[in-house]
């Protein structure tokens, strides 16, 4: 009777007034050690990977591969490539990571709206950074460069020498704590945006790296610190 005329759902998914729960508004929270998520207010379950660079966290599970659209095949002298588009930059990089390049000068390339995303033997790489991204006065945030200390790819040597205006490497939102990765000029700053709160973020490579030749042409990445 005290809902007679209608639920008080200050709660979100459950009545303040009666008790009564609804199976929406809940109040999701990770569960330890577990590929779940359960409401604090009602106690409903249900599966929620943690995804982090499209694998989930807690069981290792990888995100599906999405389907994009072919736009065929292509030859050009000793250099091979395959085409395709997809709605955004991060479906993209999905599909390019269910991919695997073994041979040289074989290349797949995904067309999206933020740029032409590809995978080669030496790994991803992104053709050309967009115009928005050496406009600094966008940016709404610090981003964190992730530190690496292995061999790099060809890519981030191309950077070092300018036949490429960018290298991939891995990003902190410095407003949501979102990780995936970008393109970034080298030793200069440039703006990316997160694809999760959408924020352009600010990433400073001026001071954060140095290159070390080995013998074969090798170039080590080493990082003086993380931002």
């Amino acid at each position: 009777m005290k809902c007679l005329f209608g639920h008080d759902w200050k709660a979100g998914c459950q009545c303040v007034r009666c008790g009564a729960t609804r199976d929406k508004a809940h109040a999701w929270q990770p569960v330890s050690g577990r590929c779940e998520e359960q409401c604090a207010v009602c106690g409903k379950t249900k599966a929620g990977h943690r995804w982090k660079h499209f694998r989930c966290e807690v069981c290792g599970t990888k995100m599906p591969k999405p389907v994009l659209h072919s736009f065929g095949t292509e030859v050009k002298g000793k250099y091979s490539y395959e085409y395709y588009a997809a709605s955004s930059a991060e479906e993209a990089k999905l599909y390019l990571s269910h991919r695997e390049v073994t041979q040289p000068m074989y290349y797949i390339q995904v067309e999206t709206p933020e740029g032409i995303w590809g995978l080669d033997k030496e790994g991803l790489y992104l053709v050309e950074l967009l115009p928005f991204q050496t406009n600094l006065s966008l940016a709404q945030c610090e981003g964190k460069l992730r530190a690496h200390s292995e061999g790099y790819t060809l890519g981030m040597q191309s950077a070092v020498v300018g036949q490429a205006d960018n290298f991939v490497c891995e990003i902190t939102c410095g407003s949501c704590g979102f990780q995936w990765k970008d393109g970034v000029r080298f030793r200069k700053k440039t703006v990316v945006k997160c694809p999760a709160c959408k924020k352009y973020n600010c990433v400073d490579t001026s001071e954060v790296m140095d290159f070390t030749e080995f013998e074969g042409g090798h170039t080590l990445l080493q990082v003086k610190s993380e931002i």
